[in-house]
């Protein structure tokens, strides 16, 4: 700008500048919604449905080696629960999901790693019964 003037309303005008962002930033408002978007059209892309009694839960159903195989994922931000039958379809997901989003943790990329087992999701106890 001009150095030591007061810009009058006809040069604030004139030296007005937009600037675009070409994607989100974390802390943003539209970040979460920009977030939901990109991980639906993900989902989307290799065959889930999004539920309607549940925007965060997908289903991916089969029929495969004669019987019915699905996998269920429950999303919450960026924390993805994921279950079912369908084991190759699990395991193509896990590698999409890797080539896909870069995770990171404590500063380090890692990749995605599911254990077997879960003992609790967002704080949330898991256990059959």
């Amino acid at each position: 700008m001009l150095k030591g003037k007061e810009l009058d309303l006809a040069d604030r005008k004139k030296y007005r500048i937009g600037l675009r962002l070409l994607k989100a930033l974390y802390g943003l408002k539209q970040a979460p919604l920009l977030w939901n978007l990109r991980i639906d059209k993900f989902f989307q892309k290799h065959g889930f449905e999004r539920q309607s009694a549940d925007a965060c839960l997908y289903r991916f159903q089969e029929e495969a080696d004669g019987e019915t195989k699905w996998v269920l994922l429950s999303v919450s931000v960026d924390d993805i629960l994921c279950t079912g039958t369908h084991d190759k379809k699990i395991a193509s997901l896990k590698q999409a999901l890797n080539e896909e989003f870069s995770i990171v943790i404590n500063g380090e990329t890692k990749e995605c790693s599911w254990t077997d087992y879960v003992e609790s999701f967002l704080g949330i106890l898991v256990s059959s019964v």
